[in-house]
């Protein structure tokens, strides 16, 4: 017997310890909230709503059955920001880290209205918060296809939640390719936030002297490379006012879809407003060579190379260095900085880079 509001929800989890529950009824509606890159992945989004009502095929997708219900002040929330009686729901559990959080779907029988995000982190609050001023801030300059913020706040027993508009459904597609849509929205982003104003006023340059301040969490090796970046990159802007655009953060495949012939862009939390323009075609590039085409470090600089032939060459150092001050200003300690593996990665582009 099932308590009011409960669920029954299938539970599954990939090779990186990230985890999923989808409803066992709207089964395919809540699969869009995953979006897998690998074959056993993209497998189990189709066959989990053919196959999951038995244990068998639970078996064959490793996957299990869990009882479920939203905390009741976030159910009222998203209620009240959706302007709706009841929905559906399937539910992201967030990707390990220092700034986890859990996303949550919200949808009513085919159609997806939108996502509310959950923590009970302040420092992943505050991004909330500016993410909701980002989108109200981007939405009156003009910005297409990209959410509203509808609520933010707390509930009594300390969980901090964001909702916001997505539409989308099953018809949307999600390119994994770059193409005119994904050249189109970079350069309209660019265009409608373009503002000029002293580097040393700008996000961008505050994230690299954060950078500076932690240089002693890092090898000597990362050090000495990331130094070089650093001063190369200061020489070149220091003491300047040039124009600065809005940077998405992590534009990549899996924060976009495409409904109508139309690109949406979501997931802002990790936006700055005032970065060298363009960055974000550089993190769809680097992002989707190792997530879902493995690369190593000289398979991603060759493929740079055919691609770019070296003429972006210090856009592409200012995007390194911003990666690597975004993953690092997101932990505590030096000892969590020495996890980030990609460290090494980014480290080595950057020396192939400088040696150009």
């Amino acid at each position: 017997m099932l308590r009011d509001h409960e669920k029954i929800m299938l539970h599954f989890m990939n090779a990186e310890g990230k985890e999923w529950m989808v409803p066992l009824e709207g089964t395919r509606t809540g699969l869009l909230l995953y979006q897998p890159s690998g074959w056993r992945g993209m497998l189990l989004k189709r066959m989990l709503p053919l196959i999951g009502r038995w244990n068998w095929g639970r078996k064959l997708l490793h996957s299990d059955i869990k009882r479920h219900h939203i905390n009741q002040e976030i159910e009222e929330a998203i209620t009240k920001a959706f302007g709706i009686e009841d929905f559906n729901y399937s539910i992201f559990f967030g990707t390990p880290c220092a700034d986890q959080k859990v996303t949550i779907q919200v949808f009513q029988g085919k159609r997806v209205l939108g996502y509310c995000k959950v923590c009970d982190s302040e420092k992943v609050a505050r991004n909330f918060q500016q993410e909701m001023e980002l989108l109200h801030e981007l939405n009156e300059k003009g910005v297409h296809s990209i959410p509203k913020g509808l609520a933010y706040g707390k509930t009594t027993e300390g969980h901090y939640y964001f909702a916001q508009s997505t539409t989308k459904n099953r018809q949307s597609t999600y390119p994994h390719e770059w193409g005119e849509l994904q050249e189109e929205f970079v350069r309209d982003l660019n265009e409608r936030t373009r503002m000029s104003m002293p580097y040393e006023q700008t996000d961008f340059y505050r994230a690299i002297q954060m950078l500076r301040g932690r240089m002693d969490w890092l090898s000597n090796e990362q050090q000495q490379t990331i130094g070089f970046a650093i001063e190369e990159i200061n020489n070149h802007f220091g003491g300047k006012s040039v124009e600065w655009s809005v940077y998405h953060g992590d534009f990549t495949p899996w924060n976009t879809f495409v409904n109508n012939g139309q690109l949406f862009v979501f997931d802002w939390e990790y936006a700055l407003r005032n970065c060298p323009p363009s960055l974000d075609t550089y993190h769809w590039f680097t992002q989707t060579r190792i997530f879902e085409k493995h690369y190593r470090t000289e398979q991603i600089f060759e493929d740079y190379q055919k691609k770019y032939d070296f003429s972006n060459n210090f856009l592409y150092l200012c995007y390194l260095i911003l990666t690597i001050a975004t993953y690092v200003g997101r932990e505590e300690k030096p000892d969590d900085v020495k996890k980030i593996t990609l460290l090494d990665t980014w480290t080595g582009l950057i020396n192939r880079i400088m040696k150009r």
